[in-house]
């Protein structure tokens, strides 16, 4: 293990997504998306973002949904 990272929420319904830049982009339980850098730091963090699912576009789009909205 490099790094271990630890969210708000105490779980996430899916996987993590990379984005071109390498940035890890994860969502938890309670709607936060955390974008981290390749060594596991926090570049920024939203809430209300969903819980449901997370993609990241080759141009660098995050993409988040929840049970009603992408």
């Amino acid at each position: 293990m490099n790094w271990r990272f630890r969210m708000n929420g105490p779980y996430s319904y899916v996987r993590p997504a990379i984005g071109p830049d390498e940035t890890v982009y994860a969502v938890d339980a309670f709607d936060h998306l955390y974008a981290l850098t390749p060594d596991g730091g926090l570049k920024w963090l939203v809430t209300g973002a969903g819980s449901k699912g997370v993609a990241a576009g080759p141009d660098g789009a995050v993409y988040v949904a929840s049970e009603d909205f992408i």
